[in-house]
């Protein structure tokens, strides 16, 4: 038995010691950055996670060619397992691409900040859907508020435009931000998107905070959401976005 149990250890100790054949994932850099202004870096925080995990990833450029999506792969026949690895693998994948951008200026795309207010016409539209108190509800519903977070402020806010804060404002690892009526002028094709945002409106103890913005990046192409973010630390996190419309 005794020989049998030496066995059994040494043929662990070989499995064990064989290297693995999965490459360790790779998980985005954050960017750390400094500012005195709360308020700002609500809109900072927000703008950051967006680009890089939202907008179709265009801030990364000639390097999302790099990203080896797996054609033959279907989410639809796929296992919740496999479904889950190939997840995790093209964030993996997209992790580090934005290696490959991070605290690298020649290597950046740029954001515009976009001052053609929208969306006092996307909520006045949704308004003459339905009547206010629905609109309201829905919002208070959807994002989820409690009872003492949702006043009738909220809504106002989103219908206006945040001014205090120009693109000069805004800092990032990994892409510019330039005013709107910059685009065009940059030599470099690597163009991507025009964003806006608009007022925040906060709870009591200004823990968690509510905006809505637009992302544009074409013609025919974008999105209008509300955000909901919460505030973890110093930083600002996406909890979750309800979508008014897209393109």
């Amino acid at each position: 038995m005794k020989n049998i149990l030496l066995l059994l250890l040494f043929l662990l100790t070989l499995v064990g010691c064989q290297p693995t054949q999965q490459e360790p994932l790779e998980v985005r850099k954050e960017c750390v950055y400094q500012t005195d202004n709360p308020t700002l870096r609500i809109y900072n925080d927000a703008l950051i996670e967006l680009v890089e995990t939202s907008f179709y990833n265009y801030y990364l450029g000639d390097h999302l060619k790099d990203v080896p999506f797996d054609t033959t792969f279907n989410e639809n026949t796929a296992d919740s397992a496999s479904l889950k690895k190939e997840i995790a693998r093209i964030n993996s994948e997209l992790a580090k691409a934005q290696h490959k951008t991070f605290n690298n200026p020649a290597q950046w795309c740029t954001v515009y900040l976009d001052t053609a207010w929208r969306g006092s016409h996307v909520f006045k539209s949704m308004a003459t859907k339905r009547p206010n108190d629905n609109l309201n509800h829905r919002l208070q519903q959807s994002l989820e508020f409690n009872i003492s977070e949702w006043n009738l402020s909220h809504l106002d806010s989103f219908k206006t435009m945040q001014t205090d804060f120009t693109a000069k404002d805004f800092q990032s690892c990994t892409f510019k931000v330039a005013p709107i009526d910059s685009l065009g002028q940059n030599s470099s094709t690597c163009e991507t998107i025009r964003v806006q945002f608009s007022k925040a409106a906060f709870n009591y103890n200004k823990t968690k905070a509510w905006l809505y913005y637009e992302f544009m990046c074409g013609s025919r192409c974008g999105v209008g959401e509300v955000l909901h973010l919460e505030k973890s630390g110093e930083k600002w996190e996406i909890r979750k976005s309800v979508m008014l419309w897209i393109s």
